[in-house]
Order: structure tokens, then C-alpha cells, then sequence
């Protein structure tokens, strides 16, 4: 882009003339004369008399006139401007290297390889003849090979990202229901068949060691209870009951899986009720 600057300087102090016109004009006239002819009071003043003219004298009548024209001086400063000029250049470049894959599967990864010596300095001469480099001028340029990706280190994994845990949280929901089972659906229909003679025995002779410890008791609290309530009733609950608890006298671990398979049962039969008997429960231990 050219720019045109045109300045105008004037010097009053230093003048010059540019013209000079001077007019000059004569004319000649015939004035009257002036002299008086005759006597004051003569013949020449009465009417009728004739009396000579005085003769007239010759005039001359003359005009100049001067122009001049001075000129001011006056300087005229005209100056044309081109194109910005650069003085120095300077040039960074970051270049990226290159990514080779290494390992198969889960243990496949990228790994950074630097670029050659050849490679960078012919990149750094692409980069002079790009931006007009002129070491006359103290141009500089610095080509430089650095990883853009650069891969983050995976956190080391704790002991729960290596439990399934669809797996645990449906076991530990199974766990639950059968507890609460347990404690709402088993225990107490185990307290309505033991009545006040099981209580009493339990709180009499301590708290038993084992399962078979607690049967044993039971089975020699029946009879007593048996001769009250007649004998041919308490034999059908005692075979009842014989044929119910065989399996836990002869194996406490098999009674112990049994419950918990039938708490599991009623609590999937019965959510709604194991739910309200978790709510009473809760409710009355807050009271």
C-alpha cells in the first residue's frame, strides 16, 4: 500500500515580486486668463459697450500609478511511502513425533518415538524457505520435537474394581431378606411352639452351647407339657416334631441351611409383609 504526503510551507518573512505595473497619464488644457481688461467703472461696464476678451493660456494635467505583486515563498514536501519492510524474523516450531503400537490384546499400547536428526533438519530447512529466512537480517528459527500425546498412567486399581459387584450386591440383598426373615417369620413362630416351658427352661439352664443342646432340652420340656394337654394330642406333635427335627439332631449345619432356605422362600413370597416387619421392627427399636 503506497501512502502520498503533500506538505506546504509558507515564509512570510521572505517575499518577492512577482509583477510590477506603473500607469502613467498627461493631458493639456486651455484655462481662461485672468487679467482684468479696462477702467473699473469705464465705458467697458455699460450695456451696450463692446469690450475685447481676454485671451486664454494654455494647461497641463498629468497621473502615475504604480502595481506591484509580491509573491510569498512557499515549500512543497511531497513524500510516497511503500510497504512495511521486516527488520529480523523469528520462528518457533513444536513438531510431534511419531506412535508405533506395541503388545497385542489388553496389553497392546502406543509408545512415542523422537524423529530422526535427518528428519528435524530437513523440517528446519522447510521452515526457512517458508518464511523468507535471511541471516543477514538475524533471523532465527528453532525446530524442536516434542510428544503431543502424552499417554496418562492408569491408577492403581483397589481391591473392589476386582469384585464383580452385580454380584455381591445380589448376595448381599439375599443376605439381608434372609435375616430379616429370620428374625420376623422364623423366630417368632419358633417362640409361639415353644411357649413359656421353652422360655423357662432356656432361662433356668442357660443359654445353650449347641443346636443339639437346645433340642435335647426341648424334647424333655415336651412330656411335662404333654401330660396337661392330653397325651394322644402331644404324641402326634412330638412324631411331628421328631420327624421335623431328625435331620437338625443329627446335623446342626443342615438345620442351620434349612432355616435360612426357608426365610429365603417366605421373604420372596411375602416381600410386602417382610417389608412391614422391617418397618415395626425399626419402630421398635426407636422406641
Amino acid at each position: 500500500k503506497k501512502v502520498i504526503e503533500t506538505n506546504e510551507t509558507f515564509d512570510p518573512d521572505t517575499v518577492v515580486i512577482r509583477s510590477e505595473q506603473t500607469t502613467s497619464e498627461s493631458s493639456a488644457k486651455i484655462l481662461p486668463s485672468s487679467e482684468a481688461k479696462g477702467v473699473a467703472g469705464s465705458k467697458s461696464n455699460l450695456p451696450g459697450s463692446s469690450q475685447a476678451q481676454p485671451a486664454a493660456r494654455p494647461g497641463q494635467q498629468q497621473k502615475t500609478s504604480r502595481t506591484v505583486n509580491y509573491e510569498v515563498s512557499k515549500r512543497v514536501l511531497q513524500v510516497q511511502r511503500g510497504s512495511p519492510t521486516l527488520k529480523r524474523v523469528s520462528a518457533a516450531v513444536v513438531v510431534d513425533g511419531s506412535y508405533a503400537k506395541e503388545g497385542e490384546g489388553e496389553k497392546a499400547k502406543m509408545v512415542y518415538r523422537p524423529r530422526s536428526e535427518a528428519e528435524m533438519a530437513r523440517l528446519n530447512e522447510l521452515v526457512k524457505k517458508a518464511i523468507g529466512f535471511d541471516p543477514s537480517r538475524g533471523d532465527q528459527v528453532e525446530v524442536t520435537n516434542l510428544p503431543f500425546n502424552v499417554p496418562a498412567e492408569p491408577a492403581p486399581s483397589g481391591w473392589w474394581t476386582e469384585i464383580d459387584l452385580n454380584h455381591a450386591i445380589q448376595w448381599f440383598v439375599v443376605l439381608v431378606v434372609a435375616i430379616f426373615a429370620f428374625l420376623f417369620l422364623v423366630r417368632p413362630a419358633l417362640h409361639r411352639k415353644a411357649g413359656p416351658m421353652e422360655t423357662e427352661i432356656i432361662l433356668d439352664g442357660g443359654r445353650p452351647a449347641t443346636v443339639v443342646e437346645l433340642e435335647q432340652r426341648l424334647q424333655q420340656a415336651l412330656p411335662a407339657q404333654s401330660s396337661e394337654q392330653g397325651s394322644a394330642t402331644m404324641e402326634g406333635q412330638r412324631a411331628e416334631e421328631g420327624e421335623e427335627q431328625q435331620p437338625s439332631l443329627k446335623d446342626p449345619k443342615h438345620r442351620i441351611l434349612e432355616l435360612q432356605q426357608r426365610a429365603r422362600e417366605i421373604a420372596q413370597r411375602n416381600p410386602d409383609r417382610t417389608i412391614q416387619l422391617l418397618r415395626s421392627w425399626l419402630h421398635e427399636e426407636a422406641v
